[in-house]
């Protein structure tokens, strides 16, 4: 759900708990990673083989530009579309 980019609110509501909970499970899984947030959680799961490793080189890729238009002047709409490319690796079906 993590991977997805499900909002707390959306998974409690899937998994028929409080937003609460969920993110007492988020920063629980956070700290088991290592990881500060969502982006770094991914990456810690890509790394501990918990995902493909072709979808690993790609994030990779891409969380090296995100970070260089972070460190840029303000730049939403990139910053938007790196997020969106990450997104849909993330969503696409594990290949066999």
């Amino acid at each position: 759900m993590v991977v997805a980019g499900m909002s707390a609110a959306e998974m409690a509501l899937k998994l028929h708990i409080s937003a609460t909970t969920v993110k007492t499970h988020l920063r629980f899984l956070y700290a088991s990673l290592g990881a500060s947030g969502r982006a770094s959680a991914v990456l810690a799961a890509c790394e501990l083989g918990l995902m493909g490793q072709t979808r690993l080189g790609r994030i990779r890729m891409i969380l090296d530009e995100l970070a260089g238009v972070r460190d840029e002047a303000p730049n939403r709409s990139r910053y938007a579309e790196l997020y969106d490319r990450v997104e849909m690796i993330l969503n696409e079906v594990p290949r066999t």
